[in-house]
């Protein structure tokens, strides 16, 4: 027997050795085409998000309005996220182009097919991230200041998801920073001639 946090250390797991062939995780045909009916015709580059998770406490959450500055960017801003606090969702309904479908997500499955649709997804540390990377689809982290063992320190990628760009926030609790860069990054992604600008069809 071993317990599964040690498997890393039995195995004699390095960085060189970390499995990284994406995507590992596949989207049935029949919910992406559920959910691209649903979603309707592409208009914006769609980028998907999550703020914030119940099962790991404040640290890996943040504030839903920290997120306005990268809202007020033309683009479609597709929910992930299933649960939703009261609060939260009083703040959603007053933003124009965010869609929202907590109420439709039944489980990952609904999850992953949005993920799959979309051209970016951004989210905290949460299984958000963990289907986007697995589907190996774009996806910005948002990492508190004192983020889980498996980001490592002192880098901006990961060994586990080749997709995915790690945003690490400098001082504990303030996430002002971080969400400018990631702001930063959307609006040079959506400059003309961008090689990362995706196509709104």
């Amino acid at each position: 027997q071993c317990p599964v946090m040690s498997l890393p250390f039995a195995m004699k797991t390095s960085l060189s050795s970390v499995p990284c062939d994406i995507p590992y995780l596949n989207v049935e045909p029949a919910w992406v085409a559920k959910w691209s009916a649903r979603l309707g015709p592409r208009t914006r580059p769609r980028i998907g998000f999550a703020w914030s998770t119940t099962t790991a406490g404040e640290n890996r959450s943040l504030p839903l309005t920290r997120l306005t500055p990268l809202f007020a960017l033309p683009l479609e801003w597709i929910c992930l996220q299933k649960d939703i606090s009261e609060n939260d969702c009083v703040e959603l309904d007053k933003l124009t182009r965010v869609r929202r479908f907590d109420t439709q997500i039944v489980d990952f499955s609904d999850t992953a097919a949005l993920a799959q649709l979309c051209d970016l997804v951004i989210s905290i540390d949460t299984a958000v991230a963990h289907v986007a990377g697995a589907l190996g689809k774009p996806l910005w982290v948002v990492l508190p200041f004192a983020s889980e063992w498996r980001w490592l320190i002192d880098r901006s990628d990961s060994p586990w998801y080749a997709t995915a760009r790690l945003f690490r926030t400098t001082a504990a609790g303030d996430w002002s920073g971080t969400i400018h860069r990631v702001e930063q990054q959307l609006k040079a992604r959506m400059r003309p001639g961008s090689p990362n600008k995706p196509a709104a069809t």
